[in-house]
């Protein structure tokens, strides 16, 4: 009896607070969260207290197509809905009024054509003279800088996350969303099926071709600004000492993927909906993520038949994918180098270390 007088229900979730008096969230994510949900509702009662329904939609006003929020330009608002503004614009339609619009047109710009007479940034600011415009410039960055750390306003950041209210763990993976601009689903949600893909396709194969223009001390330096544990320049030295898998992917009749991954399983290095019609054949621990790569590189080397990068897969690349290989040969040499990590190492080192000091 005394433990229910202790309990209460989180005013956002409903979940049981148990023997903290006085509670009314079970966590300050909660809290955050019940609050914007209020904020949000009071504010767009209030829009539609200045935008009634006899004023003309479009014209004098535009709503939100996801809260019904009520404004003459919706500006940034869409970001509360995780979109862009383009792709608000995309699914919804306009963000600006026909008035608003019209207020700032042509010649009624006041921005239009003004060369950086009204920017801050730009040396030519009417505030500004010759002689101290790039130094003012530098220190406006820094304090804007500052500001953007200290308030945590920062959306590259994991705390820009954190203060919207989200757990750790649920901010480092927003956190990665937010840093992943160039994806394979996200072309796909914008252009379609078959658009999407050749839209990616072309972006990879460019980065690619840059990429392979660049010297192998460009390269290091790139991988190693990617990461400071799992890179290019790491798996190469073979220093990690990390977690590693190796993994077999049957895609289609002939086609096979190889690959490593730091992840305890496969659903963790791809997404479900990617292995879709995908037929898992192995997902085995190696001793570590040395090990994985060593094994992979030894069995790339040995089944040289890979597939074109013309014709590289969705969401599998082409690099490490091989075509028309002896399955069961694969799974002798794959179960060989797995069990001895010793024989991997003396056999990667005289194919790969012995050529490149040669």
């Amino acid at each position: 009896m005394s433990q229910l007088k202790n309990s209460t229900k989180c005013l956002n979730c409903n979940q049981i607070i148990e023997n903290r008096k006085n509670a009314k969230f079970c966590s300050n994510s909660c809290r955050q969260l019940f609050n914007d949900k209020n904020y949000w509702k009071s504010k767009i009662e209030k829009s539609h207290i200045q935008f009634s329904n006899t004023d003309e939609l479009n014209n004098s006003y535009v709503e939100c197509a996801i809260c019904t929020y009520r404004t003459k330009d919706l500006a940034q608002h869409p970001s509360i809905h995780g979109l862009s503004q383009m792709e608000y614009r995309t699914k919804y339609g306009r963000i600006k009024c026909e008035q608003k619009i019209e207020l700032i047109k042509g010649k009624n710009n006041p921005w239009a054509n003004h060369n950086g007479a009204y920017s801050p940034f730009s040396t030519k600011y009417i505030k500004y003279n010759t002689l101290d415009a790039q130094e003012k410039i530098k220190e406006i960055k820094k304090k804007a800088k500052q500001t953007q750390t200290q308030n945590h306003n920062n959306p590259l950041s994991k705390e820009y996350f954190i203060k919207k209210g989200f757990d750790e763990d649920v901010a480092f993976t927003l956190l990665k969303q937010r840093q992943s601009t160039f994806t394979l689903e996200k072309c796909l949600a914008k252009y379609g099926e078959e658009e999407g893909l050749v839209v990616w396709t072309n972006r990879q194969l460019k980065w690619q071709k840059t990429l392979d223009s660049k010297s192998e001390k460009e390269k290091q330096d790139i991988n190693s600004r990617k990461s400071t544990k799992i890179n290019y320049k790491t798996l190469w030295s073979c220093s990690l000492n990390e977690d590693g898998y190796f993994y077999v992917l049957k895609i289609n009749d002939n086609t096979f993927k190889i690959g490593i991954t730091s992840k305890p399983s496969i659903t963790q290095r791809y997404k479900l909906h990617q292995l879709k019609n995908v037929q898992i054949m192995l997902f085995l621990q190696m001793s570590n993520i040395n090990h994985a790569f060593q094994t992979e590189q030894i069995i790339k080397k040995k089944y040289k038949n890979h597939i074109n990068k013309n014709h590289l897969l969705k969401y599998f690349g082409w690099s490490e994918t091989l075509k028309e290989i002896n399955y069961d040969e694969l799974f002798i040499d794959i179960d060989k180098y797995s069990n001895d990590s010793n024989l991997t190492e003396n056999e990667f080192n005289a194919i790969f270390k012995s050529n490149s000091k040669s």
